[in-house]
């Protein structure tokens, strides 16, 4: 995810530090970037920027807080963005004590195309360039810190499901008879359309549903085997999986002391 992030800042002009474990990784990614340079250590990636994103798996924050501990700065602390499902603010805050202000926030892997989501919370008003910064992402959403788990499902993992189920549809185009190519092709389009739909009308997704479905009609004759297969009950049950997980991944303040 850290890449994505990389990505959509490099391609808006900004000069970017990356800093991975794995220096090869670091450095494929530089290549792919306009403005980045890549650095031996934490402590000079850290040393030089206003902003620090840390994209590491949850399991690991412990770890990298220790990589941390014992810097100083000349200037001003950095402000901590965090990308690190289920960890809160609190448990941010005792990890990196040395940060400015803190992030936590749960993004789509599509902030790589600018055409993201993003859900943000944070302890403080958010300053303006911040605001600017994560703009530059696709749609931001500031949310309270009791809904990022909630997030975590909704906007990180979302895509993936929504994945599934246009895969369904080609699939189900290619039993059809449908070419595999047109029928993915097919099946994009159908999504977008009705999302431009819902937009545009700016009406509840059941309204632009009726609107379709006749009576009578072929869409309310499959339209009773997505309710006989309980479709809607698949995606709510995903959705609660995800959130669970992300409360299992997770520290807070007290797991920290534990």
């Amino acid at each position: 995810m850290g890449g994505a992030f990389a990505k959509a800042w490099a391609s808006s002009g900004h000069e970017l530090v990356l800093y991975n474990r794995s220096r090869d990784k670091a450095e494929q990614l530089a290549k792919e970037l306009e403005e980045a340079q890549v650095v031996p250590s934490l402590s000079e990636a850290l040393s030089e920027v206003a902003v620090v994103l840390f994209a590491v798996k949850p399991k690991d924050v412990v770890h990298l807080s220790r990589e941390c501990s014992g810097l100083k700065w000349q200037g001003p602390s950095p402000t901590i963005f965090s990308v690190l499902a289920g960890v809160s603010l609190r448990a941010l805050q005792e990890l990196f004590p040395w940060g400015g202000s803190f992030f936590r926030s749960m993004p789509s892997l599509s902030i790589a195309y600018k055409r993201g989501v993003i859900a943000v919370t944070t302890s403080d008003p958010p300053p303006e360039s911040m605001k600017k910064l994560l703009s530059l992402l696709g749609e931001c959403f500031w949310v309270e810190e009791g809904l990022m788990n909630s997030m975590t499902a909704l906007v990180g993992s979302a895509p993936a499901y929504f994945c599934t189920l246009i895969e369904a549809f080609m699939q189900g185009g290619i039993e059809l008879g449908v070419p595999a190519e047109q029928a993915l092709n097919l099946a994009l389009c159908a999504a977008e359309g009705a999302i431009a739909i819902i937009r545009k009308q700016g009406v509840h997704p059941a309204v632009v549903h009726a609107q379709i479905a006749s009576p009578g009609g072929t869409t309310i004759a499959g339209q009773r085997f997505l309710e006989e297969y309980k479709i809607r009950a698949a995606i709510s049950a995903a959705l609660r999986g995800a959130k669970e997980r992300a409360e299992e991944m997770g520290y807070s303040s007290n797991s920290l002391k534990g």
